[in-house]
């Protein structure tokens, strides 16, 4: 069995009219691919090396497969391509130049060290000619040693180039070693997609070596992407600094950062006594960026010694810029989520953000569980959500939490701000019993401005052990003093299970509240709804709510009245069109 390159054996005798690029040489049998002339092992010299040719052929027995030769490579290189002709492989693996490939040492056995036939979990990966685990140039382009740093040199390699590169990682398990890493968030440049083996196959977990140590993990570039693996960033150890970034994922700095994705991912977040600043998996600042079919498992931040809210996704910025406006709306679609006290919270994004499908489990005590706010100081008009198919089962016990109300969807205008057509549809709510007394609320519409041009239709708010409060809140009553209004806001099918006095507020399944004097509620409707159950009133109205309408299929609370009115206008009816 040859060991070196042979000379041509002359097996395969050319024609005498046909060129010596129209014949090709049969090379002879080998043991392995790597040992085919001038490859991996294999390294031929002048005159051997001249006499090979793109096209020659040669058999590797170990394989039982046919070879041909697509590079001849470098003089004594040991870097030939040899490709099967079988299917089954060769001495390097073909690939785009547009993608990368990122393996951890040691993470599968070489298939000498497993059984036969091999696992799959070790054979996906393994260039069955070589036989030794990933290699780099062979089966992948970096080999991480377990500590992110091959993952931060395939980005920066990426990053170099002015086209769209795809990094492709095999199954792994790394833990982010901040001291090795050169800069924490590692960048995903602009057009780069970060794809993983799968959620159970690629995990990454962020750097909690101390408190001087940011937990950001990802800056995400324009157009970018994260997609297929798990992500944990754990509790740190210490006090993060000051100006650490706000999002375990996040934009940017270098770039607005704009349009990114995050698809197919499992999220981790974990507090505990140890501050951290990063409180939210995702953070958006333009309010672009697209989750679909994710799970967020998250503790609760309130529980931490400085205490603050835990959050799944958050868009957009608490110090708003015009000059950050977006361009195009993001979107949330089929996510699942344990914990976390909010799960979606909008800040000051001037499009609307589409939220649809998301069960939610175990929330602690929401100022809001899906909260969309504006906040600016001039004349500025913010598009409101789209939120449907949302469902939310509320842990509603007490944790100190900075906010004595809690909501499951809530929509919060302030300023000179206006928020204008808004969606809540489909949705429902659960509220568990809470160790100390709080207002709790479904659905809670609150105006220091201008709020307008809404719909709620079809959300359900039900109370475990009647903890609920108020199931639709349209509220002028609160805040800075002022002008504000909410407008044309219809409700429909709206059914509040077992409304109760909770912190002082007595058990409504509808209240209408202008009674601090300083707003008003306009041509607003509360129609074909079960508000039953209510302690006080299935709905109450009072001054400053003009031309309102209410209808209903059943209105019977279980205690107090039917209707409380105080309103201008009101047109009471069964079923109001």
């Amino acid at each position: 069995m040859a060991t070196r390159t042979p000379p041509a054996d002359g097996l395969t005798v050319a024609p005498s009219d046909l060129s010596e690029l129209d014949s090709h040489r049969y090379w002879g049998r080998y043991a392995a691919a790597a040992d085919l002339p001038n490859a991996a092992s294999n390294a031929a010299s002048s005159p051997s090396y001249d006499a090979l040719q793109p096209g020659d052929v040669a058999f590797v027995t170990g394989l039982g497969e046919l070879y041909v030769c697509t590079a001849k490579g470098t003089s004594g290189g040991a870097d030939a391509t040899w490709v099967s002709l079988s299917g089954g492989g060769g001495t390097t693996t073909p690939r785009s130049s547009h993608v990368l490939v990122v393996a951890e040492e040691a993470y599968l056995q070489p298939l000498a060290a497993v059984a036969s036939p091999p696992m799959p979990s070790n054979n996906a990966n393994l260039d069955p000619a070589v036989g030794a685990g990933d290699v780099v140039g062979t089966t992948c382009d970096y080999l991480d040693p377990g500590d992110g740093t091959e993952i931060e040199q395939a980005l920066l390699a990426a990053a170099s180039v002015s086209t769209g590169i795809d990094i492709r990682l095999r199954p792994m398990n790394i833990a982010f070693d901040p001291s090795a890493i050169t800069s924490l968030p590692l960048v995903i440049p602009d057009d780069c997609h970060l794809i993983g083996a799968g959620r159970e196959a690629t995990t990454l977990t962020g750097g909690n070596a101390d408190g001087a140590t940011t937990q950001q993990m990802f800056a995400m570039g324009e157009r970018s992407s994260i997609q297929s693996m798990s992500l944990i960033s754990p509790a740190p150890f210490g006090v993060p600094p000051a100006n650490a970034v706000f999002g375990v994922i996040s934009n940017d700095t270098g770039s607005t950062g704009e349009d990114w994705v995050v698809r197919d991912c499992n999220l981790q977040i974990t507090f505990s006594a140890s501050d951290r600043v990063e409180r939210a998996m995702i953070h958006d600042q333009t309010g672009t960026a697209r989750v679909f079919d994710c799970d967020f498992v998250g503790g609760n931040g309130w529980a931490q010694t400085s205490s603050g809210e835990a959050v799944a996704i958050f868009y957009g910025q608490i110090n708003f810029s015009i000059a950050a406006l977006p361009t195009e709306p993001g979107q949330v679609r089929n996510c699942r989520s344990s914990g976390f006290n909010t799960l979606v919270a909008i800040e000051n994004v001037t499009r609307p953000i589409i939220v649809d499908g998301w069960h939610a489990r175990d929330v602690y005590a929401p100022f809001g569980a899906f909260r969309c706010r504006a906040d600016y100081t001039v004349n500025q008009i913010f598009r409101g959500p789209y939120w449907s198919n949302l469902h939310v089962d509320v842990n509603n016990f007490f944790f100190g939490a900075p906010n004595s109300e809690r909501a499951a969807f809530f929509i919060d205008v302030d300023r000179s701000a206006t928020i204008e057509d808004f969606h809540v549809a489909s949705c429902g709510a659960n509220f568990a019993n809470q160790g100390t007394p709080q207002p709790t609320y479904g659905v809670w519409l609150r105006s220091d401005a201008t709020l307008q041009f809404g719909s709620v239709r079809g959300v359900n708010v039900t109370s475990i052990f009647g903890s609920v409060t108020i199931g639709a809140h349209l509220d002028v009553a609160a805040g800075a003093s002022g002008t504000r209004a909410i407008n044309s806001v219809r409700m429909s099918e709206v059914n509040v299970e077992a409304p109760t006095t909770n912190g002082g507020v007595g058990g409504r399944g509808a209240y209408f509240n202008a009674s601090g004097g300083l707003g008003s509620i306009n041509e607003c409707s509360i129609l074909n709804s079960d508000l039953s159950g209510a302690q006080v009133a299935g709905v109450e109205i009072t001054a400053l709510v003009n031309n309102t309408q209410v209808g209903w299929d059943v209105l019977t609370p279980g205690a107090g009245v039917a209707i409380i009115d105080a309103g201008v206008g009101t047109i009471q009816a069964n079923n109001v069109p």
